[in-house]
């Protein structure tokens, strides 16, 4: 069956936000812990693409947030792996639309923090997704400059510094502090060395500072926000 996509617009916020629904998204409807149908997720987010970028074709529509000569960060979430973690399939189809839009498998990186969290999610360092490497911190490092933020001085990850473009992956989630967390957490406390240092001072506008520090450096922030799979 079709993907339905709807696309909302904002008169106070500027910016588009595409909701994409499938009934046969899940292998089993009925069991909340159902697994995504790969092929079926591939369909929804380029029906998400297409309709936030107003293109014809898969390839045009990537090609209006990057380029090939773009070096991309894929920022997933494995945090709470691994039932609430960002699904491979997405990654795959992501992946798949940049590939159209001529971007070569050696300017991509599948980014998170933790190693382990990230295998329990189905990302493993050392395998790929359809070539493109899968890498965590403790394989790339962090950077030597200090950033001050306001909350506390931090290290960015090195990847994030070696991206020009950042497509952030993340997954929505409760939060003891803020209550839910999403694009903005996924973007600053999963890039840092110490994320444990902002925890402590519980200042939400310190992610958006962070956000633009990182986005600052990386020149383009390419957001997804919250690629959910969802049954109709």
């Amino acid at each position: 069956e079709e993907s339905l996509s709807q696309t909302y617009h904002s008169a106070r916020y500027p910016g588009r936000v595409v909701k994409v629904t499938h009934p046969g998204a899940f292998s089993d409807p009925e069991r909340v812990a159902s697994d995504p149908v790969p092929e079926t997720v591939g369909v929804m987010v380029d029906t998400a693409v297409l309709a936030l970028a107003g293109a014809g074709d898969i390839a045009a529509a990537w090609a209006r947030f990057v380029s090939p000569e773009d070096r991309i960060m894929l920022k997933i979430n494995a945090l709470a792996s691994p039932k609430m973690a960002t699904n491979p399939s997405v990654v795959e189809a992501i992946i798949r639309g940049l590939q159209a839009a001529g971007v070569p498998n050696e300017n991509m990186v599948v980014y998170d923090q933790y190693g382990g969290r990230m295998r329990r999610a189905g990302f493993r360092r050392g395998n790929d997704i359809l070539g493109v490497p899968i890498e965590y911190s403790g394989s790339r490092g962090y950077s030597d400059t200090v950033t001050e933020t306001g909350s506390g001085d931090v290290k960015f990850a090195v990847t994030a510094e070696w991206a020009t473009a950042i497509i952030n992956v993340p997954v929505i989630k409760d939060h003891d502090i803020c209550g839910l967390t999403m694009s903005l957490k996924n973007l600053t406390h999963g890039v840092i060395e110490t994320p444990s240092d902002l925890h402590r001072v519980h200042r939400r506008h310190r992610r958006a500072r962070l956000c633009g520090e990182e986005a600052a450096g990386a020149e383009r922030l390419v957001e997804r926000l919250g690629w959910q799979v969802e049954e109709a």
